[in-house]
This record gives structure tokens, sequence and C-alpha cells, in this order.
């Protein structure tokens, strides 16, 4: 069973939330695999809409362990599911340079870069540049990572409780669209307003913690 944000709503009680309006509006043929996507969709539209104010809640960190001495490792960061990364440092070198990976070619061939230790981030991999000073043997990397999507019965939402009935009103708008149907004006407006008032709050809470207002 999968860590996710919701303490109470799992993947199976929102599907059959959505499998009563299947019903109602005649598509029981609707699958499971389907109702998952949808949800999901949803899923990462709440977030989109809480913007910065959900970073905290999707950082996570990883130490990579390097034990090769080669000046520039690749990482494979396929399974990371990354959206962006905050920052890679290790304990001997300090921060790591986010740069691009024409620079990090480029830095061995600059007797004054040589020793600079940075990263570049292509497709799913890491360009890992360790310098020429010391090698370190793990490197922190710190990311913001995309919302995990479930797949499980037993799965909870990887969302905080508080934003699921958005959500749940999101995947229905999803059920309507994919039954060849339009969805009701007044659900449509609940949503649109709901996603509206959200992102407000969400810049004006941002603007706080930025400002040290209130404590994320």
């Amino acid at each position: 069973m999968a860590t996710n944000l919701s303490k109470s709503w799992t993947l199976a009680q929102i599907e059959g939330l959505l499998r009563i309006l299947a019903k109602q509006i005649e598509n029981e043929e609707i699958t499971s695999i389907t109702l998952a996507d949808l949800i999901h969709l949803a899923l990462c539209e709440v977030v989109d809409a809480l913007g910065p104010v959900a970073t905290t809640d999707y950082t996570t960190f990883l130490q990579i362990t390097s034990a090769s001495a080669l000046t520039t490792d690749v990482y494979d960061a396929s399974s990371l599911n990354i959206d962006s990364i905050v920052k890679m440092e290790d304990t001997d070198n300090g921060l790591y340079k986010e740069s691009s990976l024409k620079e990090l070619e480029n830095y061995a061939n600059i007797p004054q870069h040589a020793a600079k230790v940075a990263f570049a981030r292509v497709g799913e991999d890491i360009y890992i540049n360790k310098g020429v000073l010391t090698y370190p043997t793990n490197v922190d990397l710190y990311y913001v990572k995309l919302p995990t999507k479930v797949t499980a019965d037993a799965d909870t939402l990887d969302i905080r409780d508080k934003h699921v009935g958005l959500v749940i009103k999101l995947a229905k708008i999803g059920v309507y669209e994919a039954s060849g149907k339009a969805p009701p004006e007044a659900l449509a407006n609940v949503v649109s307003a709901n996603i509206d008032k959200l992102r407000r709050q969400s810049l004006e809470e941002f603007d706080l913690i930025s400002k040290g207002g209130i404590k994320s």
C-alpha cells in the first residue's frame, strides 16, 4: 500500500463514487483504468492550482551513491517522477551548480572550471560533474516529485484530504467528457470557481510565507 498524502480517501472509494455517476449517465462500460486516469488528471490539476504552496508536500530527498572515480556520472532518474530539482550537494564539495549539458562537457576542458561540481538534467537522466579534487561517494539530491498515480484499490490519493472534494468534482467532469456528454453547467461553474479561489488563496499564502507572516 502506497504511503501518500491522503489519510482517508482511497482509489476504490473515489472510483465507487464515479461509477455511480457513470451508471446515471448510462456509461457502465467505463473501465477502472480510465477512472484511475481521470482521477490522476484531476489531482494534478488541483496540485497545479496550489502552485508553490504544494512544493513542500512533494519535496523529497535521495542519496545517490557514486562509487566510480569518473569525473562525470550519469544517473538514470526515470523512476523518481521528478518535477523539478531543488538542489544537489555533497559534504565535501557543497552545492552543485545547475548547468546545461554543454557547460558540463566544457568544464573538463577549461582549467579554471575543471574543479566545478555541477549537474544537468536531460530528460530522465541527471549528468553529474564531480570535479577533480574530491570524488564523493554520496551525492544528496533534493527534488520536487510529481504526485504519485495510484493504481491499487487500497492506495490513498497523493494529495491532502482537504483538497479531495475538488479532485472528485474534476474527475466527475472527466467522466461526463469520457462518456461523450457535456457536464452540467452548475458543476462546471462550481469547479471553475473553486479552482480560481484555490489559486488566489495559494498565491496569498505563499506571499505570506515568503514575507515571514506565517510558517509553512
